[in-house]
């Protein structure tokens, strides 16, 4: 009888444990849908891309003179590799930019968006020659312009071998977000757009 109600209790509780992760798991997809902007565009086709930057040439404007020769309208940048001689970046939550010297530094990751007529949103991380790892916002050609009195490029060293893809049925766009004042991105279909 004792060893029963044990197993009862202990079922009871299971049950009462499964039915609080149901309720609580729907509350959050519920708080996700409600948050999170997600958008699915049908009869998409993603286009991968390969290319290769070689010495002395600048990040960012190299992958944007790829972006604007091929007319990407929606773009990810799912994989970098290679290495820059020095590279300037704006950490989280700074305003300002830094210049990363005494290079060179090897490119641990880089990702990113590509919207329509070339408006980048790309972060970046590197390791220099002990290892140590940080990273930031990659800056755009747009956002360089407010530091003129600085050397805001990002040569290559040797080489920065990059896989995009284009995002065949959507159209990314940069506009201002009035809670966040960043030209942020702006997610539609192709099929809305005609």
């Amino acid at each position: 009888f004792l060893f029963s109600s044990r197993r009862r209790h202990t079922r009871q509780r299971s049950v009462s444990w499964a039915r609080r992760c149901v309720q609580e798991t729907a509350i959050i997809v519920l708080a996700l849908l409600t948050f999170c902007h997600c958008y699915h565009c049908d009869s998409g086709i993603i286009t991968p891309y390969a290319f290769r930057l070689k010495p002395n040439q600048d990040l960012m404007t190299g992958i944007l003179a790829f972006s604007n020769a091929k007319q990407l309208r929606a773009a990810s940048i799912s994989t970098c590799v290679g290495s820059v001689l020095n590279c300037t970046l704006r950490f989280a939550n700074q305003s300002h930019l830094t210049k990363l010297k005494d290079g060179p530094y090897e490119i641990v990751s880089l990702v990113g968006t590509i919207a329509e007529n070339g408006q980048p949103h790309i972060h970046i991380a590197f390791s220099d020659s002990n290892g140590r790892t940080f990273g930031g916002h990659l800056p755009s050609l747009e956002e360089r312009k407010n530091f003129l009195d600085m050397d805001t490029t990002c040569p290559i060293y040797t080489t920065a071998e990059l896989v995009i893809h284009e995002l065949g049925n959507f159209v990314f766009r940069r506009d201002v977000d009035e809670e966040t004042t960043y030209h942020e991105l702006v997610i539609s279909c192709r099929s809305s757009q005609n």
